[in-house]
C-alpha cells in the first residue's frame, strides 16, 4: 500500500511546479505615422482587467534607429500620483517600436492607469496606427496630454477610444506570473518525480522477493 501513499505527492509535486509567465507589450502595432509636435506629456490611460507585474517602460523609436534624446516615461495613478518612472535612453533595447528601459518589477493591481512620457523633439506615432493590438490584461481608456518639458501627470484629453488611439509613444511590458498553461516542470521536480519512481520499483521488488 506504501506505493498509493507515496503517489499522490509526486503528483503533488508536479502541480505545484512554477508555471512560466507570460510578458506581454502594452500596445503594438504594424504601421504607425510618425508626427512631431513641440514637447509634450502625453500617452494614454488603461484598465488592468488581470493583476501583472510592470518590468520595463518605453519611448518609440521612430524608424527603429535610435532615440535623438532621452525620455522619462512614468505610470501614474488615476488621480495623479507617480508610481514609477525611468529614463529611457538610445542605449535601452529594441522591442517592436519601442526602446524599453528595465525597472524593479512593480505590480499592477485591478484599476485604471496612465502611463505618460516626454516627447522632446522626437517623432511619435499620431493616432491610429494601423495594426494596433493592446494586451490582454488590459483594455484601453484614452489619450492624456499636457504641455511640458518634464515629466507631468497629463490632464488634457481628446477622448480617443481603442478603435482611434492616441499617443501611443510610451509603453510597457507587462509579466503575468503562474500564467495558466503547459509548462514543463523545473529539474528539481523531475528529480523529485525520478527518485519516487526508483523508490516504488524497489518497493515492488522487495514484495515480490518475499512473496516468493
Amino acid at each position: 500500500m506504501r506505493r498509493f501513499r507515496i503517489l499522490p505527492v509526486l503528483l503533488l509535486a508536479l502541480v505545484a511546479a512554477p508555471s512560466a509567465a507570460r510578458a506581454q507589450l502594452g500596445v503594438d502595432f504594424t504601421a504607425p505615422v510618425d508626427f512631431t509636435n513641440s514637447s509634450w506629456s502625453l500617452g494614454w490611460s488603461f484598465t488592468v482587467l488581470n493583476p501583472f507585474n510592470v518590468t520595463a517602460l518605453g519611448f518609440y523609436d521612430a524608424g527603429k534607429d535610435g532615440l535623438t534624446e532621452s525620455h522619462d516615461v512614468g505610470i501614474f495613478s488615476n488621480t495623479g500620483t507617480l508610481l514609477t518612472s525611468v529614463t529611457v535612453t538610445n542605449s535601452d533595447p529594441l522591442t517592436s517600436f519601442w526602446r524599453f528601459a528595465s525597472i524593479t518589477p512593480f505590480s499592477l493591481g485591478i484599476g485604471t492607469y496612465v502611463i505618460a512620457g516626454v516627447t522632446g523633439s522626437e517623432s511619435y506615432p499620431l493616432q491610429s496606427p494601423g495594426g494596433t493590438l493592446f494586451s490582454s490584461d488590459i483594455s484601453y481608456g484614452t489619450d492624456w496630454y499636457t504641455a511640458s518639458g518634464t515629466l507631468v501627470f497629463p490632464t488634457s484629453s481628446s477622448a480617443t477610444d481603442a478603435s482611434n488611439a492616441a499617443w501611443l509613444a510610451v509603453n510597457f511590458i507587462g509579466d503575468t506570473p503562474n500564467h495558466a498553461e503547459a509548462v514543463v516542470p523545473e529539474p528539481a521536480t523531475m528529480t523529485l518525480l525520478a527518485s519516487g519512481l526508483v523508490g516504488l520499483a524497489a518497493s515492488a521488488r522487495r514484495r515480490r522477493i518475499k512473496q516468493s
